[in-house]
């Protein structure tokens, strides 16, 4: 009749009693912890109440945990017997949680049943759980939330039962019993991509797209634990979302945070984060919960962390992103206002690296496109990858990233995004021989500045046009190697010199001559161009990461050349008047050395400093 491996059950016990990606170590408050590793039958402690000679603490791990456990052997009778724990104090708590590890192996017949009961002051018992198996059940482990009024008495007791016809089961399997005071997670937070009209669309969960694994193992995320459900257990679930716990470090030491506890749970169309069950908040066995921080994660929306500590309230612990931008760290530069008063985290980051840029577009939207399913480059979590993921979502939120303050601690490498404290705005960075470059143009909203067309959208995908006295900022022209001028790049970058841009088309293709004015070269403008974006065969190859995009330009009354041409100012002045630039044509594979009258807006790149 035994039907379970070794092998089997300790592969469920290490998928059960994981929680939150970390192995539950049971340091929270445990009042009750028994796994029969002493070999005693009963363990010191606890009484049996009818036939004891049928309870051992056998040799096996059937129910999940390790050996010795608990085991009921069959017998011949129509009874019920107890196994029942010491009493334990539980004044002035509400909620304890239960949870312990079994398996039923089953003979024929009807019953018995086998479950949990609690009591106080020795009285009568209250079952809280229970099983009529008519086949063989588990391993698989129980957890039970207990608020009956035998919580908070100073003589609470729980035993394991089983009762009816004893001859029907060959054994009854239990170990890794515990009862704690849970960690009870109440969060709400709101999507920008589903949202609509107050709620969250559940489009992925009705179309029969969501997965019933959580989806959080890959990187970024590598949260290895299996954590799935049979069924997707809510029709309001919007997505899976992945949840930490996150603590600061106190002085002295460095300003650093420490994950304690991750796990994954479902976000409801109303906002609320919920455990596998899909009802009920999220749980911990935790015992350091003063000081903590709730950062919620999803698949292609910016993470938020919360502005304050966690309190508690009735026993809960919660905390609501909604009702305000001051909700998160960083406040407006976190969190974007979905409708008046109502606030949520911005979608668009298809390869979840914390920033919204043309990567999530060029390397997670455009290959996905037109396709059906559960994909990232679905930003507005509808099931279909189209143009309303890219132009309501992705396009609207270009440029932002990420405000966690766990996630800014590392120094920068070039290819690391480079983040703009002064608008929250990231962008692309390039190593290109020995200059680090800023792969995307910059959108600082600062002076004589232009959106293409007076319109946002522009900025967002191309960035911002300048007149040259803007993008100085007040500091002389210069062409030296670096340039030494700062003029709007973010701090610790300066705007490149003629002679900077020299050396980038050189490295880039060596037969380009500097000195000349106008086209020259063989391919340097095919190297650097974009491979989207430019008018019909005009698209780069994009070999060296530069990415420019025709952004075009403003002229001296009007805006000229969008999809055409991309303008980049240098620091480098020509006479009075005139500045050098650098320009790519969509119909030549060359680049140009032009120079241009100082009040027309063109394109800025920033270069990093030499540190």
């Amino acid at each position: 009749m035994f039907r379970n491996s070794f092998t089997d059950a300790l592969r469920i016990l290490i998928l059960t009693v994981c929680l939150a990606g970390w192995p539950v170590l049971l340091i929270g408050q445990t009042y009750l912890l028994e796994d029969f590793s002493s070999g005693l039958m009963p363990p010191e402690g606890w009484t049996i109440d009818e036939v004891s000679s049928r309870w051992t603490a056998n040799n096996s791990a059937n129910a999940g945990g390790t050996t010795p456990e608990a085991r009921f052997q069959w017998f011949d009778e129509i009874n019920t017997t107890r196994l029942i724990s010491p009493e334990i104090d539980l004044t002035g708590l509400i909620t304890v949680r239960f949870e312990f590890n079994h398996m039923y192996d089953d003979y024929e017949g009807d019953g018995p049943a086998v479950g949990v009961a609690t009591r106080s002051g020795g009285g009568l018992w209250t079952s809280i759980w229970e099983i009529l198996p008519s086949g063989n059940v588990g391993p698989e482990q129980i957890a039970i939330d207990i608020s009956n009024d035998d919580v908070g008495q100073p003589d609470f007791q729980v035993c394991c039962y089983i009762t009816g016809n004893l001859f029907n089961l060959d054994y009854w399997y239990a170990d890794n019993i515990r009862l704690y005071l849970p960690f009870i997670l109440d969060v709400t937070l709101l999507l920008e991509g589903p949202y609509e009209n107050g709620l969250m669309t559940n489009h992925l969960n009705t179309s029969g797209f969501l997965p019933l694994n959580q989806p959080y193992s890959d990187p970024p995320w590598n949260y290895y634990y299996s954590e799935a459900v049979s069924s997707i257990p809510n029709s309001n679930v919007t997505d899976w979302v992945l949840v930490e716990l996150v603590k600061p470090n106190p002085p002295p030491l460095p300003a650093s945070w420490e994950v304690k506890v991750r796990s994954t749970g479902f976000i409801l169309s109303n906002g609320k984060i919920t455990g596998s069950d899909g009802s009920n908040p999220i749980s911990y066995n935790l015992q350091d919960n003063d000081s903590l921080y709730v950062c919620i994660r999803h698949r292609n929306h910016l993470p938020v962390i919360s502005s304050t500590a966690l309190t508690k309230d009735d026993g809960i612990w919660k905390y609501n992103f909604t009702s305000g931008s001051e909700t998160a760290f960083a406040g407006p530069f976190a969190m974007k206002e979905l409708a008046p008063g109502v606030w949520g985290v911005r979608s668009g980051d298809g390869n979840a690296d914390e920033q919204i840029d043309n990567r999530d577009k060029n390397e997670v939207w455009y290959p996905q496109r037109n396709n059906a399913g559960y994909y990232p480059g679905d930003f507005n979590l509808d099931g279909v990858v189209n143009a309303t993921d890219l132009n309501t979502c992705w396009k609207a939120n270009a440029g932002k990233g990420s405000w966690t303050p766990y996630t800014h601690n590392a120094p920068f490498a070039c290819g690391d995004s480079l983040f703009d404290s002064r608008d929250g705005h990231y962008y692309t960075t390039v190593q290109i021989g020995d200059q680090c470059w800023m792969a995307e143009n910059l959108n600082y909203e600062t002076g004589t500045n232009w959106c293409y067309y007076n319109n946002n959208a522009y900025c967002n995908a191309f960035g911002r046009l300048y007149d040259w006295p803007t993008i100085m900022n007040g500091e002389a022209g210069s062409n030296t190697v670096p340039s030494n001028v700062r003029g709007i790049c973010p701090e610790n970058w300066h705007l490149p010199s003629d002679g900077e841009w020299c050396i980038l088309t050189q490295y880039i293709d060596s037969t380009v001559d500097c000195g000349f004015t106008g086209y020259n070269g063989t391919d340097c403008g095919t190297k650097m161009k974009s491979t989207w974006g430019w008018s019909t065969g005009g698209n780069g190859t994009n070999e060296y990461g530069f990415n420019a995009l025709p952004a075009g330009c403003r002229g001296i009354y009007h805006f000229d050349d969008l999809y055409l041409f991309a303008y980049f100012w240098t620091t480098t002045e020509d006479y009075p008047g005139y500045a050098w630039l650098i320009k790519l044509n969509y119909g030549l594979p060359t680049v140009a050395r032009y120079f241009s009258q100082k009040n027309r807006g063109y394109s800025v790149r920033c270069v990093r400093d030499e540190l």
